[in-house]
């Protein structure tokens, strides 16, 4: 399980906390940003600077991970959230003028503030998903994420981005539960209020979920339905008579058949005992 914590400091810092759990059965699509270990690296201080409670705890537990901000990403992350809690968590779907630039696959580059995310860190299947996924709304669904935001977690955000998208694209012929779309739409609203554009993944899982909601309801039946249920119950009732009826007729055909055995049997008798008794 995935739990991004976003907290802000006093001094203005966007902190940012990943908690992992190391043992856990859940979806596909929690699995991916396991494999996708956050860089400490870039989480320790400089030799000669103080080092706060905030990083030795970090440090003390590999399960937690932090990444903070710089101070100048303060107004880029405030109109980021201000813009998130506007529109209820969903970005702006408008086209992204940066995106235009990209005509194929092979010039599709995921860069944030000009550092280009590595793509040894996304698979290549998954990276063609979210690269079709950002064809389909002209814009990449990254653009948004604070601009120092770790590298490694937003390849890992992308990564269950593409992950969710797949699962939702096999669904219902993968062995995903309506359990697995609830931990999707949970995972995707986090993803939101980081900045990523994925309300639109969000809007359809909530889609399948009223479906399946209102398939075990049967509190409003759409229209027609209580007509063919009717039919139904008719019909059915006629094959359960057809079948009655042909469980008799396959009674008499036995009765029929040991009868005339009995004839034969009989016939065969006599005809032994007129051969028997017949003059030499």
């Amino acid at each position: 399980m995935i739990l991004i914590v976003i907290r802000w400091t006093i001094d203005c810092c966007l902190q940012v906390y990943i908690l992992r759990e190391s043992k856990f059965s859940t979806t596909d699509g929690a699995l991916s940003l396991l494999s996708l270990d956050t860089s400490m690296e870039n989480n320790m201080p400089e030799k000669g600077e103080d080092t706060s409670d905030e990083d030795a705890k970090s440090r003390e537990d590999p399960e937690v991970t932090k990444v903070v901000t710089n101070k100048a990403s303060d107004d880029d992350s405030n109109d980021l959230f201000s813009e998130a809690a506007a529109n209820g968590g969903v970005g702006s779907p408008d086209p992204d003028p940066d995106f235009d630039a990209v005509k194929t696959f092979r010039t599709f580059k995921m860069a944030i503030d000009s550092s280009v995310i590595d793509h040894k860190l996304v698979q290549d299947r998954l990276l063609w998903t979210y690269y079709k996924l950002c064809g389909d709304r002209k814009a990449f669904l990254h653009r948004r994420l604070p601009k120092h935001i770790n590298l490694t977690l937003a390849a890992g955000v992308i990564v269950e981005t593409a992950s969710i998208a797949e699962g939702i694209r096999s669904y219902p012929s993968s062995c995903s539960s309506c359990e697995d779309l609830a931990a999707w739409k949970k995972t995707l609203e986090s993803f939101e209020l980081l900045g990523m554009d994925v309300g639109f993944i969000r809007e359809r899982l909530d889609e399948l979920l009223f479906l399946l909601d209102a398939r075990s309801s049967d509190d409003h039946p759409p229209e027609g339905y209580e007509e063919v249920k009717l039919e139904r119950a008719r019909a059915a009732e006629k094959v359960r008579a057809l079948e009655s009826k042909m469980a008799s007729l396959k009674d008499a055909l036995k009765d029929m058949e040991m009868e005339m055995e009995e004839i034969a049997e009989k016939r065969r008798g006599h005809a032994l005992l007129q051969l028997a008794a017949a003059p030499w």
